[in-house]
Formats: C-alpha cells, structure tokens, sequence
C-alpha cells in the first residue's frame, strides 16, 4: 500500500477539504477586491483610478468626454492589474486555506491513520503539494474573478508588445485565442506567485503551532527582503547605473508574477526550486520527528 496510489489518494482528500472550507473562498474573495482597487489609469491631474472606479464609470454609461481620465482597453487593464496591493498580504492570502486545516489535521492525530497507508515522506509531501495548489488558486480565482468583467465590459484593445516576450509558451496562442491570450497567461502567472508564497507558511507549519504566527512570519520576512532588495536598487539609479538596478529589480518578490509571460531562468529556479526545497527539508526534518501523524 506504501505507493504512488497512496500519495495521490491523500493528495486529493487533503485538497478537496481545502476546496471546500471556507477559508479558500474567504482568501480568494480577498484577492479579489484586491485586484480591484489596482491602479487601472490616472487622471489629468496624475490621480489613480482604480479598476473598480473604470467599471462603475463603465456600467454607469456617464458621458466618457466628463470623467476625467482616458478609458483604459482590457487588455491593458488585465495585463497589468496586481501585484501592487496583493504583494503585501499575499504570504497570507495564499496560506490562509491550508494551514488551518493542517494544524487541525496535527492536532487532531489524523496524520497516523494516514502514515499506515503510505511513507511519513509521502504524507508530507501530500500536504504540502496541496497547500501549494491551494495558494495558487486563491490568486488564480480573485484575477481570473476581476479579469472576466473588465474583458466583457470594456472594449479590448491591441495587445502591447511588452506582454509577451520572444520566449513566452503562450506567445503562438495570440493569434488563435487573441486578447483572451493575455488572461489564460496572468492567470498562470497568478497561480504560481500564489503558490510559490504559500511556501513559507507551509514549512513552518510543522515548526509551530501558533496559526498566527505561521501566517504573519512569512509577512515579515517578504517585506524585510524586498526592503533590503530596495535600497541597491535606489543606489544603482541615483548613479545611472540603469543595467545594475534591472538587475536587482529582478530580484523583486513581484518579479515572481510573470512566470509564463515573460519566463526566464531565475524565475523558475524561485518557483520551483523554493517547492523543491520546502519538500526536502520536510522530509529531512522529519526524520528526527518521534510522531509525524500529531
């Protein structure tokens, strides 16, 4: 019974317990208002507006020539929404379904039943995959939630050159699906920025105990990198050292959002070697664990 068919049994029992808690649709709901109140475009006097404002001015029909701003198309609009508001609090967004769950599933004992049908490796593993796949759905779910309406109810507009790079998989699929192209490929891109940054919360889950803190470190640290990532970015700019400040930028924890669209090695190496790592330093501290199950 310790197999391949054991993993994917707990695999699918642990995510669909996730999908139907109410934790993940509170989590993607979020996303979604978060999504909405992203810049969409400025005012002649440099104000923002955000998305949602675009789609009231729309719905409302007021006379385009009194509004103040330059109607965005879609495609510009869903190509660049996020991750301005949702970097912030997206360590926790993307936890928030499955670290509940898997601090009641240690708390509860469940994992011992679930040991003697498979590897103490394969059960970590299982619980981690579906965390991971759970924090990629809540951004999958809240772009995908705000990208529908902005498609359907404003015009689409041309596809700007700096969307798709050369390398992009879905670069060849513009000319079949069109605009449609630009949300399959933000939504991928929101599926693994989300799922990537479930990954803290999910190794520390079995290092503490404490929901909170399981969910709030992860906060601290993405904001303590990105400060230190900021200031050579600053001082490369201030000289006009514009290559070595792209450089840093790169390393941006929101660098992470353009996976499919603008894919390099780096960012992959981020996705899924952070995945990789969560997985063998699990398994590894594991093996000094008395009771994986509790």
């Amino acid at each position: 019974m310790k197999g391949v068919k054991p993993f994917f049994y707990n695999l699918k029992m642990i995510f669909c317990m996730i999908f139907s808690s109410s934790g993940l649709w509170l989590a993607a709901a979020t996303a979604f208002l978060l999504f909405l109140i992203s810049p969409a475009t400025v005012t002649q006097t440099g104000a923002t507006v955000s998305i949602i404002q675009v789609l009231v001015v729309c719905v409302s029909q007021k006379d385009i020539a009194n509004i103040g701003f330059v109607m965005p198309s879609a495609v510009n609009i869903i190509a660049n929404a996020g991750p301005q508001y949702i970097a912030t609090f997206l360590p926790v967004l993307a936890a928030f379904p499955s670290v509940p769950l898997l601090l009641e599933m240690q708390k509860s004992g469940f994992g011992r039943f679930a040991i003697m049908r498979q590897s103490k490796n394969s059960y970590l593993c299982s619980c981690i995959i579906a965390g991971w796949i759970s924090g990629g759905m809540v951004m999958l779910i809240g772009y995908v939630g705000m990208a529908l309406p902005v498609y359907l109810l404003l015009p689409a507009g041309d596809i700007p050159p700096e969307v798709f790079v050369s390398n992009s998989p879905l670069e060849g699929l513009v000319g079949i699906l069109g605009t449609g192209t630009v949300i399959i490929g933000q939504a991928i891109n929101q599926f693994f920025y989300g799922a990537f940054f479930a990954l803290p919360a999910l190794f520390l889950v079995r290092r503490l105990h404490n929901r909170y803190l399981v969910l709030c470190i992860p906060v601290l640290l993405r904001f303590l990198y990105d400060t230190l990532m900021t200031r050579p970015y600053r001082e490369q700019l201030q000289i006009g050292n514009f290559e070595k400040a792209q450089w840093f930028a790169n390393w941006f924890s929101t660098s992470l959002s353009t996976a499919v669209t603008q894919p390099n090695m780096w960012v992959w190496l981020w996705l899924l070697g952070g995945l990789g790592i969560v997985l063998v330093l699990n398994c590894i501290f594991a093996g000094f664990e008395v009771d994986i199950g509790g």
